[in-house]
């Protein structure tokens, strides 16, 4: 599915507190593509993924997925699949429950978990689990991973899916993360602050965020062969 945003904005609080996080912003990514969301802490990119997802509402603009309106439509509706960060996973399922919460109606739920466990490298014996507060950081991300592939969402939604991982298990998500969304047809977004998650994920296309706006938007290899002034700041 194609996602497209038309001059996004949004603000949270109000009166003297009152912030601009979305000013203006507007991309389109293609359908089975990827796409990165790059910038520092705070200029917006979660923000971003989540109104696409329909977990925030815009004050204006649209959101577009598959050539449908779905800007006041919940995420139910938009067809999306989503990974917080920290790769939230929910206290008081277990781990079955954890990933069996997101399979379709009408699907043989058994069967979709042994493949979406398989699929995104989490140990099938995990699934015996009766709580996921015993796992480390890097299996309750592959748990919020397999929910994901379980969806079988068209949409994938990444916010930071690497935090908190050290370098080999980085590169070993990352690879696999790729070849899942390709083998899925599933277009992605994701959100990092990291440059190496970008090259790792070899995305289709880049827009680096800063201050609610989107800098430069263009196809990776355009973005970082010649980056704009202000892009470059932040690379």
């Amino acid at each position: 599915m194609s996602i497209e945003v038309i001059g996004a904005d949004l603000f949270y609080g109000s009166g003297q507190r009152k912030l601009h996080a979305l000013r203006g912003v507007s991309l389109k990514v293609p359908n089975e593509s990827s796409c990165g969301i790059l910038g520092l802490s705070g200029c917006g990119k979660t923000t971003l993924l989540r109104s696409i997802g329909g977990f925030e509402t815009l004050d204006d603009g649209d959101v577009i997925i598959c050539d449908q309106m779905v800007t006041k439509e919940p995420p139910s509706k938009r067809g999306v699949g989503y990974v917080p960060q920290l790769g939230e996973v929910f206290a008081g399922l277990t781990v079955w429950r954890n990933i069996a919460i997101a399979v379709p109606e009408g699907m043989n739920k058994k069967e979709v978990l042994l493949e979406a466990t398989l699929s995104s490298g989490l140990e099938p014996e995990l699934l015996k689990r009766d709580s996921v507060q015993t796992l480390s950081g890097g299996q309750k991300r592959r748990v919020a991973i397999a929910r994901l592939v379980a969806s079988h969402a068209s949409v994938w939604l990444l916010d930071e899916p690497f935090n908190g991982l050290d370098a080999p298990r980085r590169r070993e998500l990352r690879k696999e993360l790729k070849y899942l969304s390709q083998d899925r047809g599933a277009t992605m977004l994701v959100v990092t602050h990291d440059q190496a998650d970008i090259e790792g994920l070899d995305v289709d296309y880049l827009a680096i965020m800063n201050n609610g706006q989107i800098e430069q938007f263009g196809t990776r290899k355009e973005v970082l062969s010649r980056p704009s002034p202000a892009a470059r700041k932040l690379l």
